[in-house]
Protein backbone atom coordinates (compact mmCIF):
# COMPACT_ATOMS: atom_id res chain seq x y z
CA UNK A 1 0.00 0.00 0.00
CA UNK A 2 1.35 3.39 -0.87
CA UNK A 3 1.30 6.26 1.59
CA UNK A 4 2.55 9.72 1.37
CA UNK A 5 5.92 8.88 2.96
CA UNK A 6 6.39 5.19 2.27
CA UNK A 7 6.02 2.60 -0.43
CA UNK A 8 4.91 -0.96 0.36
CA UNK A 9 5.56 -4.11 -1.58
CA UNK A 10 3.12 -7.02 -1.48
CA UNK A 11 4.46 -10.55 -1.23
CA UNK A 12 3.27 -12.59 -4.03
CA UNK A 13 3.19 -15.70 -1.90
CA UNK A 14 1.41 -14.61 1.22
CA UNK A 15 0.10 -11.28 0.29
CA UNK A 16 1.87 -9.53 3.15
CA UNK A 17 2.89 -5.97 2.52
CA UNK A 18 6.34 -4.77 3.38
CA UNK A 19 7.31 -1.15 3.54
CA UNK A 20 10.32 -0.08 1.49
CA UNK A 21 12.73 2.61 2.33
CA UNK A 22 13.84 5.43 0.03
CA UNK A 23 17.29 4.01 -0.19
CA UNK A 24 16.07 0.73 -1.53
CA UNK A 25 13.74 2.47 -3.89
CA UNK A 26 16.49 4.70 -5.11
CA UNK A 27 18.76 1.73 -5.64
CA UNK A 28 16.03 -0.03 -7.50
CA UNK A 29 15.31 3.06 -9.50
CA UNK A 30 18.92 3.48 -10.49
CA UNK A 31 19.17 -0.16 -11.47
CA UNK A 32 16.05 -0.02 -13.48
CA UNK A 33 17.15 3.28 -15.03
CA UNK A 34 20.56 1.93 -15.96
CA UNK A 35 19.10 -1.24 -17.29
CA UNK A 36 16.48 0.69 -19.27
CA UNK A 37 19.07 3.16 -20.53
CA UNK A 38 21.35 0.35 -21.62
CA UNK A 39 18.42 -1.30 -23.36
CA UNK A 40 17.45 1.94 -25.03
CA UNK A 41 21.04 2.54 -26.19
CA UNK A 42 21.23 -1.00 -27.47
CA UNK A 43 17.96 -0.61 -29.29
CA UNK A 44 19.02 2.76 -30.71
CA UNK A 45 22.27 1.23 -31.95
CA UNK A 46 20.32 -1.61 -33.50
CA UNK A 47 17.95 0.85 -35.08
CA UNK A 48 20.85 3.01 -36.33
CA UNK A 49 22.49 -0.06 -37.86
CA UNK A 50 19.25 -1.13 -39.50
CA UNK A 51 18.74 2.44 -40.66
CA UNK A 52 22.25 2.52 -42.13
CA UNK A 53 21.73 -0.86 -43.73
CA UNK A 54 18.40 0.33 -45.08
CA UNK A 55 19.99 3.48 -46.51
CA UNK A 56 22.80 1.45 -48.06
CA UNK A 57 20.21 -0.93 -49.48
CA UNK A 58 18.21 2.02 -50.72
CA UNK A 59 21.30 3.51 -52.39
CA UNK A 60 22.10 0.14 -53.92
CA UNK A 61 18.53 -0.24 -55.11
CA UNK A 62 18.60 3.31 -56.50
CA UNK A 63 21.81 2.55 -58.33
CA UNK A 64 20.39 -0.70 -59.63
CA UNK A 65 17.23 1.16 -60.63
CA UNK A 66 19.28 3.76 -62.51
CA UNK A 67 21.34 1.04 -64.17
CA UNK A 68 18.21 -0.97 -64.97
CA UNK A 69 16.48 2.09 -66.42
CA UNK A 70 19.48 2.79 -68.63
CA UNK A 71 19.55 -0.81 -69.74
CA UNK A 72 15.81 -0.69 -70.39
CA UNK A 73 16.19 2.49 -72.43
CA UNK A 74 19.04 0.89 -74.32
CA UNK A 75 17.04 -2.28 -74.98
CA UNK A 76 14.03 -0.21 -76.00
CA UNK A 77 16.18 1.76 -78.44
CA UNK A 78 17.63 -1.45 -79.84
CA UNK A 79 14.18 -3.03 -80.09
CA UNK A 80 12.74 0.08 -81.76
CA UNK A 81 15.61 0.16 -84.22
CA UNK A 82 15.16 -3.54 -84.97
CA UNK A 83 11.38 -3.08 -85.30
CA UNK A 84 11.89 -0.10 -87.61
CA UNK A 85 14.36 -2.10 -89.69
CA UNK A 86 11.99 -5.06 -89.85
CA UNK A 87 9.01 -2.78 -90.76
CA UNK A 88 11.05 -1.02 -93.46
CA UNK A 89 12.17 -4.36 -94.86
CA UNK A 90 8.64 -5.75 -94.69
CA UNK A 91 7.28 -2.63 -96.44
CA UNK A 92 9.98 -2.89 -99.10
CA UNK A 93 9.20 -6.60 -99.57
CA UNK A 94 5.43 -5.86 -99.78
CA UNK A 95 6.03 -3.04 -102.26
CA UNK A 96 8.30 -5.25 -104.32
CA UNK A 97 5.64 -7.99 -104.36
CA UNK A 98 2.96 -5.49 -105.39
CA UNK A 99 5.18 -4.08 -108.13
CA UNK A 100 5.91 -7.61 -109.33
CA UNK A 101 2.18 -8.45 -109.29
CA UNK A 102 1.33 -5.25 -111.17
CA UNK A 103 4.04 -5.97 -113.71
CA UNK A 104 2.66 -9.50 -114.11
CA UNK A 105 -0.90 -8.16 -114.53
CA UNK A 106 0.33 -5.62 -117.10
CA UNK A 107 2.09 -8.38 -118.99
CA UNK A 108 -1.00 -10.61 -118.87
CA UNK A 109 -3.30 -7.78 -120.00
CA UNK A 110 -0.95 -6.85 -122.81
CA UNK A 111 -0.93 -10.46 -123.92
CA UNK A 112 -4.71 -10.70 -123.62
CA UNK A 113 -5.15 -7.47 -125.59
CA UNK A 114 -2.82 -8.71 -128.28
CA UNK A 115 -4.64 -12.04 -128.37
CA UNK A 116 -8.04 -10.26 -128.56
CA UNK A 117 -6.78 -8.07 -131.41
CA UNK A 118 -5.51 -11.14 -133.23
CA UNK A 119 -8.82 -12.92 -132.65
CA UNK A 120 -10.75 -9.85 -133.89
CA UNK A 121 -8.56 -9.71 -136.97
CA UNK A 122 -9.13 -13.42 -137.56
CA UNK A 123 -12.90 -12.95 -137.09
CA UNK A 124 -12.93 -10.09 -139.59
CA UNK A 125 -11.02 -12.23 -142.09
CA UNK A 126 -13.46 -15.09 -141.49
CA UNK A 127 -16.40 -12.71 -141.86
CA UNK A 128 -15.10 -11.40 -145.18
CA UNK A 129 -14.40 -14.92 -146.34
CA UNK A 130 -17.90 -16.08 -145.29
CA UNK A 131 -19.43 -13.06 -147.02
CA UNK A 132 -17.54 -13.86 -150.21
CA UNK A 133 -18.51 -17.52 -149.96
CA UNK A 134 -22.14 -16.56 -149.30
CA UNK A 135 -22.22 -14.25 -152.32
CA UNK A 136 -20.55 -16.89 -154.47
CA UNK A 137 -23.00 -19.49 -153.14
CA UNK A 138 -25.96 -17.21 -153.84
CA UNK A 139 -24.74 -16.63 -157.41
CA UNK A 140 -24.16 -20.35 -157.89
CA UNK A 141 -27.56 -21.23 -156.43
CA UNK A 142 -29.24 -18.65 -158.67
CA UNK A 143 -27.53 -20.15 -161.69
CA UNK A 144 -28.51 -23.67 -160.65
CA UNK A 145 -32.09 -22.59 -159.96
CA UNK A 146 -32.33 -20.89 -163.34
CA UNK A 147 -30.94 -23.99 -165.04
CA UNK A 148 -33.25 -26.32 -163.11
CA UNK A 149 -36.21 -23.99 -163.70
CA UNK A 150 -35.49 -23.98 -167.43
CA UNK A 151 -35.09 -27.77 -167.47
CA UNK A 152 -38.28 -28.25 -165.44
CA UNK A 153 -40.16 -25.80 -167.65
CA UNK A 154 -39.02 -27.70 -170.75
CA UNK A 155 -39.98 -31.04 -169.24
CA UNK A 156 -43.39 -29.76 -168.14
CA UNK A 157 -43.94 -28.20 -171.54
CA UNK A 158 -43.14 -31.45 -173.29
CA UNK A 159 -45.36 -33.43 -170.92
CA UNK A 160 -48.23 -31.01 -171.28
CA UNK A 161 -47.90 -30.99 -175.03
CA UNK A 162 -47.99 -34.77 -175.08
CA UNK A 163 -50.99 -34.89 -172.77
CA UNK A 164 -53.02 -32.13 -174.38
CA UNK A 165 -52.21 -32.53 -178.06
CA UNK A 166 -55.20 -34.83 -178.60
CA UNK A 167 -57.56 -32.58 -176.61
CA UNK A 168 -56.64 -29.26 -178.17
CA UNK A 169 -58.85 -29.68 -181.22
CA UNK A 170 -61.87 -30.59 -179.11
CA UNK A 171 -61.20 -27.70 -176.68
CA UNK A 172 -60.76 -25.18 -179.42
CA UNK A 173 -64.06 -26.29 -180.90
CA UNK A 174 -65.80 -25.86 -177.52
CA UNK A 175 -64.11 -22.49 -176.95
CA UNK A 176 -65.11 -21.28 -180.41
CA UNK A 177 -68.73 -22.24 -179.69
CA UNK A 178 -68.56 -20.41 -176.35
CA UNK A 179 -67.06 -17.36 -178.05
CA UNK A 180 -69.91 -17.24 -180.53
CA UNK A 181 -72.44 -17.54 -177.70
CA UNK A 182 -70.70 -14.79 -175.71
CA UNK A 183 -70.71 -12.46 -178.71
CA UNK A 184 -74.40 -13.06 -179.11
CA UNK A 185 -75.00 -12.34 -175.42
CA UNK A 186 -72.86 -9.20 -175.60
CA UNK A 187 -74.84 -7.93 -178.58
CA UNK A 188 -78.01 -8.44 -176.59
CA UNK A 189 -76.55 -6.78 -173.52
CA UNK A 190 -75.44 -3.70 -175.45
CA UNK A 191 -79.01 -3.18 -176.56
CA UNK A 192 -80.13 -2.49 -172.95
CA UNK A 193 -80.32 0.84 -171.19
CA UNK A 194 -77.08 2.82 -171.13
CA UNK A 195 -77.79 4.01 -167.59
CA UNK A 196 -78.50 0.49 -166.37
CA UNK A 197 -75.25 -0.73 -167.87
CA UNK A 198 -73.36 2.09 -166.16
CA UNK A 199 -74.94 1.21 -162.81
CA UNK A 200 -74.00 -2.42 -163.29
CA UNK A 201 -70.38 -1.47 -164.01
CA UNK A 202 -70.37 0.82 -160.99
CA UNK A 203 -71.75 -1.92 -158.73
CA UNK A 204 -69.31 -4.42 -160.17
CA UNK A 205 -66.39 -2.06 -159.56
CA UNK A 206 -67.57 -1.32 -156.01
CA UNK A 207 -67.87 -5.05 -155.35
CA UNK A 208 -64.35 -5.52 -156.72
CA UNK A 209 -63.01 -2.81 -154.36
CA UNK A 210 -64.78 -4.39 -151.38
CA UNK A 211 -63.45 -7.84 -152.20
CA UNK A 212 -59.92 -6.58 -152.88
CA UNK A 213 -59.71 -4.28 -149.83
CA UNK A 214 -61.92 -5.81 -147.11
CA UNK A 215 -60.30 -3.68 -144.41
CA UNK A 216 -61.22 -0.35 -146.06
CA UNK A 217 -64.53 1.48 -145.79
CA UNK A 218 -66.17 1.39 -149.24
CA UNK A 219 -69.33 3.47 -149.65
CA UNK A 220 -71.53 3.91 -152.71
CA UNK A 221 -73.25 7.25 -153.23
CA UNK A 222 -76.93 6.87 -154.07
CA UNK A 223 -78.30 8.23 -157.33
CA UNK A 224 -79.50 11.81 -157.02
CA UNK A 225 -77.14 12.59 -154.13
CA UNK A 226 -74.38 15.11 -154.85
CA UNK A 227 -70.90 13.59 -154.79
CA UNK A 228 -68.74 10.93 -156.42
CA UNK A 229 -70.06 7.47 -157.17
CA UNK A 230 -67.79 5.55 -154.75
CA UNK A 231 -65.79 6.64 -151.70
CA UNK A 232 -62.92 4.52 -150.34
CA UNK A 233 -61.50 5.33 -146.87
CA UNK A 234 -58.09 3.61 -146.76
CA UNK A 235 -57.41 1.91 -143.40
CA UNK A 236 -53.90 0.75 -142.44
CA UNK A 237 -53.13 -2.61 -140.87
CA UNK A 238 -52.94 -0.80 -137.50
CA UNK A 239 -56.50 0.47 -137.95
CA UNK A 240 -55.56 4.07 -138.70
CA UNK A 241 -57.24 6.04 -141.54
CA UNK A 242 -54.72 6.96 -144.26
CA UNK A 243 -56.86 8.99 -146.66
CA UNK A 244 -59.88 8.96 -148.99
CA UNK A 245 -60.03 8.02 -152.68
CA UNK A 246 -63.09 9.11 -154.69
CA UNK A 247 -64.17 7.20 -157.83
CA UNK A 248 -66.44 8.29 -160.70
CA UNK A 249 -67.62 5.48 -162.99
CA UNK A 250 -68.51 6.56 -166.53
CA UNK A 251 -69.80 4.47 -169.44
CA UNK A 252 -70.24 6.81 -172.34
CA UNK A 253 -69.20 6.92 -175.98
CA UNK A 254 -67.21 10.17 -175.58
CA UNK A 255 -64.95 11.82 -173.03
CA UNK A 256 -66.18 14.97 -171.21
CA UNK A 257 -63.74 17.52 -169.77
CA UNK A 258 -66.44 18.68 -167.33
CA UNK A 259 -65.92 15.49 -165.33
CA UNK A 260 -62.57 16.76 -164.00
CA UNK A 261 -63.70 19.98 -162.17
CA UNK A 262 -66.80 18.22 -160.90
CA UNK A 263 -64.69 15.46 -159.27
CA UNK A 264 -62.31 18.10 -157.85
CA UNK A 265 -65.28 19.82 -156.17
CA UNK A 266 -66.38 16.47 -154.76
CA UNK A 267 -62.83 15.88 -153.48
CA UNK A 268 -62.79 19.23 -151.69
CA UNK A 269 -66.17 18.54 -150.11
CA UNK A 270 -65.16 15.05 -149.00
CA UNK A 271 -61.60 16.15 -148.08
CA UNK A 272 -60.27 13.36 -150.28
CA UNK A 273 -56.60 12.98 -151.18
CA UNK A 274 -57.03 11.31 -154.59
CA UNK A 275 -59.67 11.21 -157.31
CA UNK A 276 -60.12 8.55 -160.00
CA UNK A 277 -62.40 8.53 -163.05
CA UNK A 278 -63.09 5.01 -164.32
CA UNK A 279 -64.37 5.22 -167.89
CA UNK A 280 -64.68 3.13 -171.01
CA UNK A 281 -63.74 6.12 -173.21
CA UNK A 282 -60.36 7.65 -172.40
CA UNK A 283 -59.18 11.14 -173.41
CA UNK A 284 -57.28 11.46 -176.67
CA UNK A 285 -53.66 10.34 -176.35
CA UNK A 286 -54.21 8.38 -173.14
CA UNK A 287 -53.75 4.60 -173.05
CA UNK A 288 -55.10 2.46 -170.22
CA UNK A 289 -54.61 5.09 -167.49
CA UNK A 290 -52.88 8.37 -166.67
CA UNK A 291 -52.95 11.61 -164.68
CA UNK A 292 -55.09 14.34 -166.27
CA UNK A 293 -55.13 17.74 -164.57
CA UNK A 294 -54.49 16.20 -161.14
CA UNK A 295 -57.13 13.47 -161.58
CA UNK A 296 -56.32 9.83 -162.34
CA UNK A 297 -58.20 8.53 -165.39
CA UNK A 298 -58.28 4.79 -166.13
CA UNK A 299 -60.20 2.16 -167.98
CA UNK A 300 -62.13 -0.55 -166.15
CA UNK A 301 -59.49 -3.23 -166.80
CA UNK A 302 -56.77 -1.15 -165.11
CA UNK A 303 -58.93 0.30 -162.32
CA UNK A 304 -58.25 -2.29 -159.59
CA UNK A 305 -54.46 -2.41 -160.16
CA UNK A 306 -54.39 1.40 -160.13
CA UNK A 307 -56.49 1.45 -156.94
CA UNK A 308 -54.01 -0.98 -155.36
CA UNK A 309 -51.08 1.28 -156.20
CA UNK A 310 -52.82 4.45 -155.03
CA UNK A 311 -53.98 2.82 -151.80
CA UNK A 312 -50.47 1.59 -151.09
CA UNK A 313 -49.13 5.10 -151.76
CA UNK A 314 -51.58 6.62 -149.25
CA UNK A 315 -50.49 4.09 -146.63
CA UNK A 316 -46.83 4.92 -147.19
CA UNK A 317 -47.59 8.65 -147.00
CA UNK A 318 -49.34 8.09 -143.66
CA UNK A 319 -46.38 6.08 -142.37
CA UNK A 320 -43.97 8.80 -143.50
CA UNK A 321 -46.01 11.47 -141.70
CA UNK A 322 -45.91 9.53 -138.44
CA UNK A 323 -42.35 8.22 -138.65
CA UNK A 324 -40.11 11.23 -139.35
CA UNK A 325 -39.65 14.89 -138.72
CA UNK A 326 -39.64 16.97 -141.84
CA UNK A 327 -42.35 14.76 -143.26
CA UNK A 328 -43.86 17.60 -145.27
CA UNK A 329 -40.73 17.85 -147.35
CA UNK A 330 -40.59 14.09 -147.92
CA UNK A 331 -44.32 14.02 -148.65
CA UNK A 332 -43.84 16.70 -151.29
CA UNK A 333 -41.02 14.65 -152.82
CA UNK A 334 -43.14 11.50 -152.68
CA UNK A 335 -46.14 13.33 -154.15
CA UNK A 336 -43.96 14.65 -156.97
CA UNK A 337 -42.81 11.11 -157.57
CA UNK A 338 -46.37 9.73 -157.52
CA UNK A 339 -47.55 12.35 -160.00
CA UNK A 340 -44.46 12.06 -162.19
CA UNK A 341 -43.77 10.04 -165.30
CA UNK A 342 -41.55 7.48 -163.56
CA UNK A 343 -44.29 6.34 -161.16
CA UNK A 344 -46.76 6.25 -164.04
CA UNK A 345 -44.39 4.04 -166.00
CA UNK A 346 -43.99 1.75 -162.99
CA UNK A 347 -47.73 1.41 -162.46
CA UNK A 348 -48.27 1.10 -166.20
CA UNK A 349 -45.79 -1.77 -166.26
CA UNK A 350 -47.70 -3.49 -163.44
CA UNK A 351 -51.09 -2.90 -165.06
CA UNK A 352 -49.88 -3.99 -168.46
CA UNK A 353 -48.53 -7.16 -166.89
CA UNK A 354 -51.88 -7.79 -165.12
CA UNK A 355 -53.84 -7.01 -168.27
CA UNK A 356 -51.59 -9.22 -170.31
CA UNK A 357 -52.04 -11.96 -167.72
CA UNK A 358 -55.80 -11.59 -167.95
CA UNK A 359 -55.71 -11.82 -171.72
CA UNK A 360 -53.41 -14.82 -171.56
CA UNK A 361 -55.69 -16.54 -169.06
CA UNK A 362 -58.56 -16.10 -171.52
CA UNK A 363 -56.39 -17.35 -174.33
CA UNK A 364 -55.41 -20.32 -172.16
CA UNK A 365 -58.68 -21.90 -173.17
CA UNK A 366 -57.20 -22.33 -176.61
CA UNK A 367 -53.60 -23.16 -175.79
CA UNK A 368 -52.76 -23.88 -172.12
CA UNK A 369 -49.28 -25.21 -172.56
CA UNK A 370 -48.20 -22.79 -175.26
CA UNK A 371 -48.57 -19.72 -173.07
CA UNK A 372 -47.36 -21.15 -169.76
CA UNK A 373 -43.80 -19.89 -170.21
CA UNK A 374 -45.05 -16.49 -171.33
CA UNK A 375 -47.17 -16.07 -168.17
CA UNK A 376 -44.19 -17.07 -166.01
CA UNK A 377 -42.15 -14.29 -167.62
CA UNK A 378 -44.98 -11.81 -167.13
CA UNK A 379 -45.26 -12.69 -163.45
CA UNK A 380 -41.54 -12.08 -163.16
CA UNK A 381 -42.02 -8.66 -164.76
CA UNK A 382 -44.76 -7.89 -162.22
CA UNK A 383 -42.48 -8.75 -159.30
CA UNK A 384 -39.56 -6.82 -160.80
CA UNK A 385 -41.67 -3.69 -161.41
CA UNK A 386 -43.17 -3.81 -157.92
CA UNK A 387 -39.73 -4.33 -156.36
CA UNK A 388 -38.28 -1.43 -158.36
CA UNK A 389 -41.17 0.84 -157.43
CA UNK A 390 -40.87 -0.15 -153.75
CA UNK A 391 -37.13 0.57 -153.87
CA UNK A 392 -37.73 4.01 -155.41
CA UNK A 393 -40.20 5.02 -152.71
CA UNK A 394 -38.03 3.56 -149.96
CA UNK A 395 -35.09 5.60 -151.21
CA UNK A 396 -37.19 8.78 -151.08
CA UNK A 397 -38.84 8.20 -147.70
CA UNK A 398 -35.73 6.97 -145.91
CA UNK A 399 -36.26 4.79 -142.84
CA UNK A 400 -40.00 5.50 -142.71
CA UNK A 401 -40.72 2.62 -145.10
CA UNK A 402 -40.17 -0.80 -143.57
CA UNK A 403 -38.39 -3.54 -145.48
CA UNK A 404 -40.27 -6.50 -146.96
CA UNK A 405 -38.76 -9.91 -146.35
CA UNK A 406 -39.66 -11.15 -149.81
CA UNK A 407 -37.76 -8.22 -151.40
CA UNK A 408 -34.65 -8.48 -149.15
CA UNK A 409 -31.52 -10.61 -149.40
CA UNK A 410 -31.25 -13.46 -146.90
CA UNK A 411 -28.95 -12.81 -143.95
Amino acid sequence: MNTANSITVTCPACGHEFPMSEAVLGSLRDGVRKEFSAEVVKREQTLDKKLNDLRAREEQLHKQSVDLEGEVQKQIGLRLKEAETRARKQAEDTLALKMQDLQLQLTEKSGALKMAQEQELALLRDKRRLQEEREAFAVEMARKLDAERATLRLQLTEQMEDQTRLKLAEREKVIEDLRLQMEALQRKATQGSQQTQGEVLELDFAAGLTATFPGDKIEEVSKGVRGADISQLVISTMGRPCGIILYEAKRTKSWAEAWLPKLKDDMRNAKAELGVIVTETLPDGLKRFGLVDGIWVTDFASALPLATSLRWSLQQLAIAKLAQDGAKEKTAILYAYLTGAEFRQRVEGVIEAFTSMKEDLEAEKRAITKHWAKRDKQLGQVVENMAAMYGDIQGISGNALQSIAALSLPE
